[in-house]
């Protein structure tokens, strides 16, 4: 389904918003993937430069965080 059908959808938006402020698994599963992305120190593979590294690992981040805010967004 894509975000304009969803949009159109009253009922499946009126389900998704109820269970995201009842359903406490919900909640508490979505607050366990949101802070498993938070940023660990982690070590610079051996012949990899520290800044190149540092620019993939928040660029996956950002992208995983993007999915997170698009998930919250919906509701």
């Amino acid at each position: 389904m894509k975000l304009t059908e969803w949009a159109k959808r009253e009922d499946l938006q009126l389900k998704w918003k109820q269970l995201w402020e009842t359903d406490e698994a919900l909640k508490s599963g979505f607050d366990v993937l949101r802070d498993a992305a938070l940023p660990l120190e982690t070590k610079v593979p051996p012949g990899m430069d520290a800044v190149q590294h540092n620019a993939l690992m928040n660029a996956r981040r950002e992208g995983y965080y993007d999915a997170i805010r698009n998930i919250a967004a919906i509701v």
